[in-house]
């Protein structure tokens, strides 16, 4: 199990920690939250953001380096 922590954009809401397998119960407690934009942290290290768009898509987006790795390439 991994800990998930939500850290919305807007200081109107508050921090929250989930525990679950993967993401996808975040976005559930995002959307009962009321919260349209957050970072995510798992395991204590930052994850993804997520936004919810004005058509009811959730955008899942990285707003910084998950590594300082250089990408590896398949093609050559």
């Amino acid at each position: 199990m991994r800990r998930f922590r939500i850290r919305p954009v807007s200081p109107s809401f508050l921090e929250t920690e989930i525990i679950a397998h993967d993401a996808a119960p975040v976005l559930h407690l995002i959307e009962r939250m009321n919260c349209r934009e957050a970072h995510i942290d798992r395991d204590g290290d930052y994850a993804f953001s997520v936004r919810l768009g004005d058509n009811g898509v959730w955008l899942v987006f990285q707003r910084q380096p998950v590594s300082d790795r250089p990408a590896m390439s398949h093609f050559g």
